[in-house]
C-alpha cells in the first residue's frame, strides 16, 4: 500500500522538479548577516531622521528567525513569484527577483534594496492601502521584530532571453501594513520605551543588553564573550580533576 502511495506521488513530484528547475542552495550564513544588517541599517537610517521622513520612535532592531526564514525557503521553492495565500496573516511578507541570461550570482544586497527604494513612492498622510510603496513599510515598520528570509534561483524554459530567475522572499513578525496604522509613531523625547536602545544602531531598540551590543550571529546566536569562555573552561577543567 506504501509502495504504491509513493508510486502515485513520484510523478507529481518530478513535474515540480521540473517547473522549478531550482540550481541553488538555501542562503549562506553571510547573506544571512547581509539581509539582516542592510534591514537595521536602513530602519535606522529611517528612525534617526536622516531621510525625508520624520525620525521614529519605538523601532525594534530586526532578530533573525529560524522558523520564519524555513517557511520562505519552502514558499521560495516552489518558485511561484506571489504572496503565499497559506500562511494566513501569521506573518508579513516580501518578494524580489531578478532575471539573468547567465547562471546568476546571488546579489541579496540588491534584492532587498528594491523594497527600500519604495520610500520614493511612500506619502505618509496617504491611507495605508494607497501607499504603492507596501514593501517598504513592511520594511520600516516599527512593531515588527523579527525576520527570515528563503531564496531560490531556478531556470524557467518558458524565458528564453532571460531564463534564470532569482528570487528573495522575507517573512516578518508581527506583520506590518495594518490598516488604519502608520509604520511607525514620530520621535519625541523617548527613543525606547520599550526594549533598550541599541549601541550599534543608535536609532532603534534592541531586544536586550547582549542585542544592544551587536554580540547577536543569526546563525548561531550570541558570541561567548572572553570572560564566558574562560569560566567554561575552568568549570570543565575543575569537573574532571575532582571526578578523576
Amino acid at each position: 500500500m506504501i509502495f504504491q502511495m509513493l508510486l502515485l506521488l513520484l510523478p507529481s513530484l518530478s513535474l515540480a522538479e521540473k517547473r522549478c528547475n531550482l540550481i541553488r542552495k538555501p542562503l549562506s550564513c553571510k547573506n544571512v548577516v547581509k539581509i539582516l544588517n542592510y534591514h537595521n541599517e536602513m530602519r535606522n537610517l529611517v528612525a534617526s531622521g536622516e531621510t525625508n521622513l520624520k525620525p521614529a520612535k519605538d523601532m525594534w532592531v530586526l532578530k533573525w528567525d529560524k522558523e520564519l526564514a524555513d517557511e520562505a525557503q519552502k514558499w521560495a521553492n516552489e518558485c511561484k513569484f506571489t504572496i503565499n495565500d497559506n500562511k494566513a496573516y501569521q506573518y508579513g511578507e516580501n518578494l524580489a527577483s531578478y532575471t539573468t541570461a547567465k547562471k546568476p550570482k546571488v546579489d541579496v544586497e540588491h534584492l532587498v534594496r528594491i523594497w527600500f527604494d519604495e520610500i520614493k513612492n511612500y506619502n505618509p498622510e496617504a491611507p495605508v492601502d494607497q501607499y504603492n510603496a507596501g514593501y517598504f513599510t513592511q520594511f520600516i515598520w516599527a512593531n515588527t521584530k523579527f525576520i527570515g528570509c528563503g531564496i531560490s534561483s531556478y531556470r524557467d524554459e518558458r524565458n528564453k532571453v532571460s531564463p534564470y530567475k532569482t528570487m528573495l522572499i522575507c517573512n516578518y513578525k508581527p506583520p506590518g501594513n495594518h490598516p488604519d496604522e502608520k509604520p511607525y509613531e514620530p520621535f519625541d523625547r523617548i527613543r525606547c520605551e520599550r526594549g533598550t536602545e541599541s549601541k550599534v544602531y543608535t536609532a532603534l531598540c534592541a531586544h536586550d543588553g547582549e542585542h544592544s551590543r551587536g554580540k547577536y550571529i543569526p546563525c548561531s546566536g550570541y558570541k561567548l564573550q572572553p570572560t564566558a569562555i574562560f569560566f567554561t573552561v575552568f568549570l570543565l577543567y575543575s569537573y574532571y580533576y575532582y571526578k578523576f
